[in-house]
């Protein structure tokens, strides 16, 4: 098969094709390091599984740059994970506040 492709059930999983066919709109490369943004997202509390607001991220936020606070004590306060909170640090989630 030419490109690199890999015939699986009539599907094809490209590798190293940077193909914008409407079959794969929506679906990460895994090779480009690229994602493309799915149809219908949502930013912030507007998603749909969103468990904090916006005004919760402008307090977490503040409480991350005094410094005093562990990302555990405010994961628990929020009622998330702290892995949550390392994201919302190092602007992964949440970067448009």
């Amino acid at each position: 098969m030419a490109g690199g492709a890999i015939r699986l059930h009539s599907r094809s999983f490209f590798f190293g094709d940077d193909n914008d066919s409407d079959q794969n709109k929506g679906v990460p490369n895994p090779n480009s390091g690229k994602t493309r943004k799915l149809r219908g997202s949502q930013r912030g509390e507007k998603g749909a599984t969103a468990i904090l607001t916006t005004e919760n991220v402008i307090e977490i936020k503040r409480m991350l740059k005094q410094g005093i606070w562990e990302r555990k004590f405010i994961a628990n306060r929020f009622g998330v994970k702290p892995c949550t909170i390392d994201a919302i640090r190092n602007g992964q989630n949440w970067s448009h506040i």
